[in-house]
């Protein structure tokens, strides 16, 4: 099992805004698991993203073997040192007609390849967990990952952190998961929003960021409604971040009303010691 601060690591490399450089992007090879003439060969592929020296994605594999398709998908996070990547699995997102036991015996994949976007091949290997090292050939199939690699890390994220919350579990804020419950594209160029407490108590204080700037400082919302007017600049995205900032562990709700022009709207928030919801602003102009 993971330790919380790994993972607390993880959740800051995924909502701090790296993006798809270099090798981004969707990449398939295969390696053989074994060396008799017929052993069953492995299929992967790989999307991930990149910045200069980190990286995250979904390592997918799939065999067959006397009529069985089997194989495990894995959430991988890495590095890079030089020219060397590590991408390592840091979970075992789902496993097809295999034991846990057998998809936990992968490490991770260490490949060389800089962060050139000219590279279509990366030469490396598949490493167990006892050391042992297959060797590896991976080429590119697509410069972009698919919109499934981020809604498996989503689905991760949150199955993760409601074990958290369950737990009372309480994250520095800069280190919970940037939940994005809400993207509003407005042809406006402002939004009014209210937000009032639904059931926290008189201890629960919380805050709020526009852009990660504060334009709320830490308060309780019990006993008064806030109201924000958020103006919006052409084709540009504004993320408001609603805190918790109580110092005991909590799940404080806030109901918030958006107006934009004559449309109104009404939405909850689940706001945590191990994530904070963010909504997502962008004009659209005519």
């Amino acid at each position: 099992m993971k330790s919380w601060c790994f993972i607390a690591c993880f959740v800051f490399l995924y909502t701090s805004g790296v993006t798809g450089q270099g090798l981004s992007g969707q990449w398939e090879g295969q390696i053989k698991l074994g060396s008799a003439r017929k052993a069953p060969l492995l299929q992967l592929r790989l999307e991930w993203m990149n910045g200069d020296s980190a990286a995250f994605g979904m390592l997918y594999t799939r065999g067959y073997n006397e009529g069985t398709v089997f194989g495990c998908d894995y959430i991988v996070t890495g590095g890079r040192q030089g020219n060397t990547w590590l991408l390592r699995a840091v979970d075992v997102q789902r496993k097809v007609d295999i034991e846990m036991a057998d998809c936990l015996q992968f490490h991770y994949l260490r490949f060389n390849g800089g962060t050139s976007d000219t590279v279509t091949t990366l030469q490396g290997s598949w490493v167990w967990v006892g050391g042992e090292a297959l060797p590896l050939q991976l080429r590119k199939t697509a410069a972009e990952p698919s919109y499934l690699l981020e809604e498996e890390i989503d689905d991760w994220l949150r199955r993760r952190h409601d074990g958290y919350d369950a737990a009372g579990m309480r994250f520095p804020p800069e280190q919970r998961w940037k939940q994005v419950v809400k993207q509003v594209v407005t042809p406006e160029t402002e939004v009014v929003l209210e937000l009032r407490a639904k059931d926290s108590t008189a201890t629960d204080s919380m805050q709020v960021l526009v852009n990660g700037n504060e334009v709320i400082s830490p308060r309780v919302l019990r006993m008064q409604t806030l109201r924000i007017r958020l103006q919006l600049p052409d084709d540009s995205d504004q993320e408001l971040q609603v805190v918790n900032r109580s110092l005991r562990p909590s799940v404080n709700r806030v109901v918030v009303t958006l107006r934009t022009g004559t449309s109104t709207e009404t939405l909850e928030l689940e706001c945590t010691g191990s994530r904070t919801p963010v909504l997502r602003f962008r004009r659209k102009g005519p």
